[in-house]
């Protein structure tokens, strides 16, 4: 078939040979570390059970009593008590009391001490003790009453101990893992997946080892003669092939002899090597010599493997399965002519393939599976390296692509069919095969094209393969948390690879927030915690990308439009490049919000994530908003000022404040509804860069000098000042109007603002418009506009009761004063003298009867 030498094989498996023996004492050791940690563990866990046993005796044992003369004391008596109780003579004990005796105990278990005798109890002591005992009549006594029981001292109880943790829980798959695991490493030792037993471990590891190494060695040397009979040219083709049966038939007969009696290990192994065998003379006479046709060979191939698994499964041996596995896929290598013939090698590999799945589907043998995988994808990329030419591109990838979904049914079928949990083994396994597919797929692509267009179809295709398994786990309520969340993240995967192979890296950012809008609405309907963190991620993703390389290479580094036609379609595709992810993420954020609806594809809690919360300090519904909204006016400064700079640029300054505006009224307006000291917060730090950007950027443009002028004077400019300070000198007087019983802060800032702004802006403006329309009043229209502020503020600081402002306005009387007099003076003619000074006087005279109107009305009670 192709040129592989079996120096080359014979190299590999001595290499693989030399891997295990390297691999089994690191193993063992590390099992003997396992099992030392495990044993102190529980060494550790028997001590604490002891102490805590220890200390639950303790607390519950009574505490010794004194004992008297006249016998067990009926309650604990201090030692003091004992000692004057011995130095005093007997005296008669006093008369029984009248109440019973139950009366005069305390409850169990209470603090209270022995009650005291009474008070003319201690008398007949005292006059025994100073007077000679007398004799006296016997007196008649009650009988003693009955010895009260002791009572234990009062104690604190114990403090609560803390619960220690419990132990984590292993997962199911991680369960499987370990089991699935242990029994491929017991067959591997001894040959039985439940381990020796009760059989020494030397007789089995030996027995399965040399049956090994007996098989291997017999099926090299049947391969070995007939390649040797093909060279010298011993027996004819047919001859060979019918020898290859022959020799087969009286193996598989010997080995059912064997397999029902104590030799059942050396039956297994000569049942492989017949199968082996019968592999060698059918892919013979069809491959090599073309006895048979193509038809005929494939049923007997078809034969050859359902009897294989038939017999492994019936005598439920993986040494059978594997042998045939082996051998099966040694025979092309063993047997190679060096020709190329694609469609039979791939059609026998497609047909040992169909053998292993068949297998799979019955029992969980685990080694068969990979086994499978492994010898599939090496002889198909070894066939393609040694072979390979473009036109063979459609052989290839139909084949590729069928030795995929084999594998990737072969490892969950088994789980499937028996209604088992999958392992953390088959999850790799589904990886594994997915990765070499589409790394095998994209070189082979890469062949025949360098368009990279044509690689879409290829993740397309894996995003709804995967997509139809979850579609259908979910449909027959097959509840297998690992596979489903490999299917439901395989499928996110490639969805998301397609998307830089389909477009420009204009549009990635643009395709993956509607994929992620899409993983968010699936997992809404579906209740799926995956889903919903996975669109999340995506997100997270969309937002750096959007921050880091798209806003940085679209505004700062691409090339300027040559015409209006370039510029307008630029500005479509930026338009949709920003707005379209910065929509999505806001309606995820309104999605996100709503409650989950109930279906029938929900995925159940047990097949997906546990709920998680995250530590922060606002929802993530919020943040998602507020990040959206950041990104949106990120994109409308900078779109503001690319569009305007190339279509009129003296207008970029001002509509730059007018946008900032726009986002102040939408700050104020979102306050209104949803009030919260962060947006009064924001919409103050808004409106100090306004006020910032408008001082120090915009008004430092126009080359403002001291002289209250500025350098150049255009029409153009005027307006375009007009409209930077108006709209800002309008937002804050509305400010001041709105929320003056609202938010005293924030309107006394924006009453404040707005007059010094417009007191800055019509100075400079109109002293620069007079020099240059009428230079001769320059210097006296300023006077006349200071002064009508002046008066202004009088006004106001009088209507309102406000004493700074008032002594705003008298000090800048005062200032225009000085100015006239020093000033305007020598500088204006007879005539504008006149009138300067008239209109001067007359604000003058305003301020005055200001002052004189208030303070003698009503509202004089108010100025304080």
């Amino acid at each position: 078939m192709f040129s592989f030498h079996y120096e080359i094989f014979l190299a590999l498996l001595l290499l693989t040979g030399l891997v295990i023996a390297f691999l089994t004492p690191l193993y063992l050791l590390w099992k003997i570390i396992a099992a030392i940690r495990k044993l102190l563990d529980e060494t550790g866990r028997l001590n604490q059970n002891l102490s805590r046993l220890t200390e639950t005796m303790a607390k519950t044992t009574a505490p010794a009593t004194t004992a008297t003369p006249d016998g067990p004391a009926a309650e604990a008596v201090p030692a003091s008590a004992v000692e004057e109780a011995t130095a005093m003579p007997p005296t008669p004990a006093p008369p029984a009391p009248v109440f019973p005796a139950a009366a005069s105990l305390p409850p169990q278990g209470s603090a209270l001490p022995p009650p005291l005798p009474p008070a003319g109890a201690s008398r007949p002591h005292t006059e025994a003790a100073a007077q000679p005992p007398q004799p006296s009549p016997t007196p008649l006594t009650p009988p003693p009453p009955e010895p009260e029981q002791p009572l234990a001292p009062q104690t604190a109880p114990p403090a609560p101990e803390r619960p220690p943790a419990p132990p984590r829980q292993a997962k199911p798959w991680e369960i499987a893992a370990r089991r699935k695991l242990r029994q491929a490493w017991n067959w591997f030792l001894c040959g039985q997946a439940d381990g020796p037993g009760t059989q020494p471990l030397e007789k089995l590891a030996a027995t399965a080892w040399l049956l090994r190494a007996g098989v291997c060695v017999i099926l090299f040397t049947v391969g070995f003669m007939l390649k040797m009979s093909i060279h010298q040219g011993w027996l004819a083709p047919s001859g060979r092939v019918a020898l290859a049966f022959v020799t087969g038939a009286a193996l598989l007969f010997w080995s059912l002899r064997l397999l029902n009696g104590a030799y059942r290990l050396m039956g297994q192994a000569i049942l492989g090597l017949a199968l082996a065998t019968f592999y060698f003379g059918a892919f013979a006479a069809t491959g090599m010599y073309h006895l048979i046709g193509p038809m005929l060979g494939f049923i007997i191939m078809v034969a050859i493997t359902a009897a294989a698994g038939f017999m492994a499964v019936r005598f439920d041996s993986i040494a059978v399965a594997i042998i045939a596995t082996v051998g099966g896929y040694a025979t092309p290598i063993l047997l190679e002519t060096g020709s190329k013939n694609f469609p039979a090698l791939f059609s026998y590999m497609f047909i040992l393939g169909i053998g292993v799945l068949a297998v799979a589907a019955y029992r969980d043998w685990l080694p068969l599976n990979w086994l499978g995988l492994f010898f599939t994808y090496t002889l198909f990329i070894a066939a393609w390296h040694a072979h390979y030419v473009p036109a063979d591109f459609p052989v290839l990838i139909t084949s590729l692509a069928l030795f995929f979904v084999q594998y990737s049914t072969v490892v969950f079928i088994h789980n499937v069919a028996q209604k088992k949990p999958s392992s953390t083994l088959e999850i790799m396994a589904l990886l594994a095969n997915a990765a070499i597919f589409t790394g095998c797929a994209h070189r082979l692509i890469a062949t025949v094209t360098e368009d990279r267009l044509w690689f879409a179809p290829l993740t397309l295709s894996l995003a709804a393969f995967y997509v139809a398994h979850a579609f259908w786990f979910l449909r027959r309520k097959h509840h297998d948390r690992g596979l489903l969340l490999a299917f439901i993240g395989l499928s996110a995967l490639f969805l998301t690879l397609t998307v830089p192979l389909v477009f420009a890296r204009e549009w990635i950012g643009v395709t993956w927030s509607l994929l992620a809008l899409l993983m968010l609405w699936l997992g809404q309907n579906l209740d799926s915690a995956f889903l919903r963190s996975a669109a999340w991620v995506l997100y997270t993703i969309v937002i750096v990308r959007l921050t880091g390389s798209d806003f940085p290479r679209t505004f700062a580094h691409s090339q300027a439009a040559t015409d209006m036609a370039q510029f307008w379609r630029q500005f479509a595709e930026r338009l949709v490049q920003f707005a379209a992810p910065l929509a999505s993420l806001a309606a995820a954020a309104r999605l996100a919000s709503r409650p989950t609806p109930p279906g029938d594809l929900a995925i159940p809690p047990e097949c997906d994530l546990k709920p998680r919360s995250l530590p922060l300090p606002f929802p993530p519904v919020a943040i998602a908003v507020v990040i959206a909204a950041c990104l949106f006016f990120l994109y409308c400064n900078f779109e503001t000022a690319r569009t305007f700079g190339y279509l009129f640029p003296p207008f970029r300054l001002p509509a730059l404040t007018i946008v900032w505006l726009l986002w102040g009224v939408i700050i104020f307006q979102v306050a209104a509804r949803h009030p919260h000291p962060a947006w009064k917060t924001l919409l103050l730090v808004l409106i100090a860069a306004v006020v910032g950007k408008v001082l120090f950027w915009d008004f430092q443009s126009w080359s403002p000098n001291c002289h209250f002028r500025y350098a150049v004077f255009s029409w153009t400019e005027c307006a375009m000042r007009l409209v930077d300070f108006g709209p800002l000198i309008a937002f804050l007087i509305a400010l001041a109007i709105l929320l003056r019983d609202r938010e005293e802060l924030l309107a006394r800032i924006a009453a404040i603002l707005w007059p010094a702004l417009l007191f800055l802006y019509s100075t400079w403006e109109v002293n620069t418009m007079l020099l240059r329309l009428m230079p001769k009043v320059c210097a006296g229209g300023i006077s006349v506009l200071w002064g009508a502020f002046a008066a202004a503020f009088i006004y106001r600081g009088l209507t309102t009761s406000q004493r700074p402002l008032r002594y705003l306005g008298l000090a800048l009387f005062a200032i225009v004063v000085g100015k006239v007099f020093l000033y305007d003076l020598d500088r204006l003619g007879n005539v504008h003298r006149v009138f300067a000074f008239l209109l001067f006087g007359l604000l003058l005279m305003a301020g005055a009867f200001f002052y004189l109107k208030f303070w003698q009305s009503d509202r004089s009670e108010k100025i304080d």
